[in-house]
């Protein structure tokens, strides 16, 4: 810092720094490094005055405290229409902590606003298209919610109708030509999923989205309809990306039975359009007929899987096709399941034992069950279950995949709609009295206006003990959550074994660049102990050149002779020079080169000899047109067997024009005649003109 500028600090806490004078016409660069003490808002203030007058701008900034995130999260839901009027004192003991940082407490009566776009972000184990599904799953049935509550004109609705649009656009992303939803494998390659494309498809069938995509509804139909075997079950040859239903003997039942669930579930073929309607569930051989004719033959054959039986039932129950009869023998068989009673708050559920079984498995299967009870309208059955569910989810706060994700949605909103229908809202009247042993109140209230909202407290800390009651008429559920930063050491990395040399050089002719890379391993005394004389140790050197977004494979000259053009970089790399040049390193194995990646791998073994001595080779590349400016070109040193040693730089590329050839350009620009000399040139060269015979006299 020049000492024209002062940096000084008022209160211990703010710290000005100021710059006298400014360029009238120019630039200049400040670089602030803050090292925050404490987490919270920073504010940086820039202010400006001239003999003009002045402007400010206020730069905010948030600091997260360092650590590791820790959540306990306690959720019970109250039901309080069967006659009991409050739930009594209920006393929750915080675990006392110092890594404690926050305690919230939430109230609501569904909760359902934590469907919309903002609360998704929960979801943080999913990503791609998992998570572009999930959002348009929740959205539209919550959209379906509000339809069905009249609640089509609260801002709730608005926002609602928003993120959908904004949703769909997200799993347009992930749409292939042949109507197929896919996703990118960690090879980088393309893979479409029946499974995928499945949910993808009920979700876009929803009467509730905002937008009608009649070409992509039926290309996806076609690309559904094509895996659908003589049968009538529905296979894929390809991963299905869920270990519970695709890994085992009972795959294809699985499919078929998502496929005809998402085909059908909430009566969405009285909506769906003219052309699908054909398509789907018209005549005996219509597709989804076929499909449930398939599921009912192998009742017997799959009883052996309750996860898979359970969902075939929950598909059955549902299609429009199924014969009344049949459903209520489908529904005899679910009520027949034993419901464990857990003591104290006498919540049910179906116990699940099986080999091999784990707890997000249990909880799957009783929210496809649950489901089952509200569709036939049994509330008692369904509270109970729900009152359970909801108790897991302080284990499972994260949804694991697509499918516990739509299935647990679809239980919470089917217990919402039924409660809805079966009490009158304006009966609905919740208290909720809580408080602390550090003397802090509050007193929330619930009614048919703000039942769907969320509401929260968060307690000023430190806070031993919660008490709290819920009073009155309804269904609330409760959930407090305790946010810990766990401090841990971080345990310092040992220096990389490894030095790097890199220089990029002008090549003799025209536009090409050599590279000289110099490698030296150096290994540690601990690792000296373990490595015998004659042990060879293999290092890889990674060089990643900016990727361009065009590439192009050219064959010239002859088959042998292999180029690859970078058209938007304007480079290109020619294997058989590179080969060339590594051909004289005895250190160099071989090396390969990723044209999707842009990326080079070199792969030298470093005998024992070699330890702590240069080992140098050259590879080349060319330019084949002026390039303003390069981006650093990135280099990773690291250790075949042990990848976590790794050395890794950024060289710079800089390169004046007469270094990239311009020079012999230039001769050959000066060596050319200019237009006169090229005229003077042409017309000494032409041949003498005869001369004209004069004409005859008359």
């Amino acid at each position: 810092m020049n000492p024209s500028e002062r940096s000084t600090s008022s209160n211990s806490k703010d710290y000005t720094m100021t710059i006298p004078t400014l360029p009238a016409l120019g630039s200049l660069t400040r670089h602030i490094v803050l090292v925050p003490k404490r987490a919270g808002v920073v504010k940086i203030v820039l202010e400006v005055e001239s003999e003009f007058g002045g402007d400010y701008e206020v730069l905010t900034s948030y600091v997260r405290e360092s650590g590791i995130e820790r959540q306990e999260i306690v959720a019970r839901v109250f039901d309080l229409t069967n006659g009991k009027e409050s739930s009594g004192k209920i006393v929750e003991k915080m675990t006392p902590s110092p890594f404690l940082r926050s305690i919230r407490f939430s109230v609501s009566g569904t909760g359902l606003d934590r469907l919309v776009e903002r609360y998704t972000s929960e979801t943080n184990s999913l990503m791609g298209i998992d998570l572009a599904l999930i959002r348009l799953w929740r959205l539209t049935g919550l959209a379906r919610y509000l339809n069905e509550t009249a609640q089509l004109q609260t801002p709730l609705a608005m926002q609602v109708a928003g993120n959908i649009s904004a949703a769909y656009q997200k799993l347009q992303l992930y749409n292939a030509y042949d109507g197929s939803f896919s996703f990118i494998s960690d090879q980088g390659e393309q893979i479409s999923s029946l499974y995928l494309s499945t949910f993808a498809f009920g979700a876009i069938m929803s009467p509730f989205m905002t937008v009608r995509d009649n070409v992509t509804l039926n290309r996806t139909l076609s690309y559904i309809l094509s895996r659908q075997q003589q049968d009538g079950s529905f296979d894929d040859e390809g991963s299905c990306l869920h270990y519970r239903f695709c890994s085992g003997e009972f795959r294809r039942e699985s499919l078929t039975a998502l496929v005809l669930y998402t085909m059908t579930y909430n009566n969405i073929s009285e909506y769906a359009p003219e052309f699908i309607h054909r398509q789907l569930y018209l005549g005996e051989q219509s597709p989804v007929a076929r499909a449930q004719r398939f599921l009912e033959s192998r009742f017997d054959a799959v009883k052996s899987s309750v996860l898979t039986t359970t969902l075939m039932q929950l598909a059955l129950i549902q299609c429009p096709v199924m014969p009344e009869d049949k459903r209520m023998k489908i529904f005899e068989d679910v009520r027949a399941r034993a419901l464990t009673t857990v003591p104290g708050d006498e919540s049910r559920f179906f116990k699940y034992t099986e080999e091999n079984m784990l707890p997000e498995d249990e909880v799957l299967v009783n929210a496809m069950i649950l489901s089952m009870y509200s569709s036939f309208g049994d509330i008692k059955t369904t509270s109970d279950m729900a009152r359970w569910i909801v108790d897991q989810m302080d284990k499972h706060p994260q949804y694991d995949t697509v499918l516990d994700a739509v299935f647990h949605t679809e239980a919470w909103l089917r217990t919402d709609c039924l409660f809805r229908r079966r009490f009158s809202p304006e009966k609905f009247a919740i208290t909720v009295d809580v408080s602390t042993d550090k003397g802090q109140k509050h007193q929330f209230k619930i009614d048919s206006k703000n039942m769907d909202i969320t509401q929260k407290l968060r307690f000023t800390l430190p806070v031993n003990e919660i008490t709290y009651t819920v009073s009155g008429f309804g269904v609330a559920g409760v959930l407090i959550r305790q946010v810990y930063f766990e401090k841990q050491q971080q345990p310092m990395n040992p220096p990389a074994p490894f030095q790097l040399k890199n220089e990029f050089m002008p090549m003799p002719w025209l536009s090409e660049i050599t590279t000289h890379t110099c490698v030296t391993y150096t290994p540690s005394v601990k690792d000296k102990q373990l490595i015998k004389d004659t042990f060879n140790r293999t290092i890889v050197v990674e060089v990643q050149l900016p990727t361009g977004k065009f590439q192009r494979q050219i064959d010239l000259l002859s088959n042998r002779d292999i180029r690859f053009f970078f058209l938007s970089l304007g480079t290109r790399v020619n294997l058989r020079q590179i080969g060339f040049f590594l051909s004289r390193v005895p250190e160099m194995m071989y090396f390969t080169f990723d044209t999707r990646l842009n990326k080079f791998n070199f792969f030298l073994t470093v005998p024992s000899t070699m330890y702590g001595k240069e080992i140098c080779f050259d590879w080349c590349l060319e330019r084949l047109s002026f390039i303003d400016q390069w981006a650093p070109i990135r280099i990773r040193v690291y250790d075949y067997l042990q990848p976590e040693q790794q050395l890794i730089r950024l060289m710079p590329v800089e390169f004046q024009p007469k270094l990239l050839g311009y020079s012999y350009v230039e001769a050959i620009h000066k060596a050319r005649p200019t237009l006169e000399q090229l005229a003077k040139m042409q017309q000494s060269a032409r041949p003498p003109t005869p001369p004209r015979p004069s004409p005859p006299r008359v």
